[in-house]
């Protein structure tokens, strides 16, 4: 498709996430009112994911797709995604956070990197760098405004 589209891969897994997202605020609107933060919903996501595996009626296919798909979490603002796909789609999830993360009006840092010893795997990083306009702990200014204007200030 990509040869197709005449489009590079991750423009076409940019665009893919924006009619996902247009899709799912037509077909299912509460699945983005749920959550008030894009940090909300990546974490429902990953919860939703986990169910629909251990749901799954076939023999082998919960742990095959628990096997694809693990978060760890790392506190607020701070996720790690180990994200395993033959069709190399790793780029998708990323495209998916970034456009949730613009629905929400929150900023994200992303970084991927290969894992050793499996092959089609990746794990991304995932910190809040904003959250509604006011930075996180990840944010390089935050340490700067909570020297000139104190904690409480960021948050009001």
């Amino acid at each position: 498709t990509l040869s197709v589209t005449g489009l590079q891969e991750a423009q076409l897994f940019q665009l893919f996430s924006v009619v996902f997202f247009d899709v799912v605020e037509d077909v299912f609107p509460e699945f983005i009112r749920m959550c008030d933060t894009s940090e909300d919903l990546v974490r429902k996501q990953a919860k939703i994911r986990a169910l629909i595996a251990a749901g799954s009626r076939a023999p082998g296919e919960s742990s095959k797709s628990t096997d694809k798909f693990q978060l760890k979490d790392h506190g607020p603002h701070h996720i790690t995604v180990r994200y395993k796909s033959e069709l190399q789609l790793s780029g998708l999830y990323e495209a998916w956070v970034q456009e949730a993360a613009g629905l929400y009006g929150d900023e994200v840092a992303l970084s991927r990197e290969d894992c050793p010893n499996s092959t089609g795997a990746h794990i991304m990083a995932v910190k809040w760098i904003s959250i509604a306009g006011h930075p996180t702990e990840y944010n390089p200014q935050f340490q700067d405004l909570k020297k000139t204007r104190g904690r409480g200030a960021l948050h009001g």
